[in-house]
């Protein structure tokens, strides 16, 4: 009897961790919904950080759990970036800046994406507005390459809105 609900309660478990999408992708929410995402860059006046992402590709699990979980959980960049994961070899579908529905992959094909990891910077709108970053390259400067891309960005950012008034 011991060994059935031992058996049981380890089946539920697995069940409740591999079906939760924020744990396959590393606390990151899947899917993601770009539409409301620029609604708040735009409030905020700040840049969306996305990161392609594939569940197979070691530099993408490295990043996430290493770069953008830590930079999440600081705090210090909830005023700099949104930061946001696309799992391009998923079924995942986004929720694209006009409110459709479409697949990752599709999602991934606008922004001409063909290798992961690559991270892109875009505004509301969704045009990108700093250089994107392909590969992990020198971990040591990693961290540095995130910060002056997110700053290349804001300064685009705020350059726009000077421009504007």
């Amino acid at each position: 009897m011991k060994k059935k609900i031992i058996f049981w309660r380890t089946l539920i478990l697995v069940f409740v961790l591999f079906s939760n999408n924020s744990y396959a992708n590393n606390g990151f929410q899947q899917p993601t919904n770009f539409y409301i995402t620029a609604k708040q860059a735009q409030i905020k006046n700040i840049p969306i950080l996305v990161m392609f992402s594939s569940i197979y590709c070691d530099y993408c699990k490295f990043i996430k759990k290493e770069f953008l979980k830590p930079m999440l959980k600081s705090g210090d960049y909830s005023d700099k970036v949104i930061i946001k994961i696309v799992e391009d070899d998923e079924s995942d579908e986004v929720i694209d800046f006009n409110r459709r529905i479409i697949d990752s992959g599709d999602f991934s094909d606008r922004y001409g994406i063909t290798f992961t990891p690559t991270i892109i910077f875009i505004n509301s709108k969704g045009q990108e507005v700093a250089e994107r970053i392909t590969g992990l390259g020198n971990v040591e400067y990693y961290g540095g390459f995130l910060d002056d891309a997110i700053d290349q960005a804001l300064i685009k950012l705020n350059k726009y809105v000077q421009n504007v008034e």
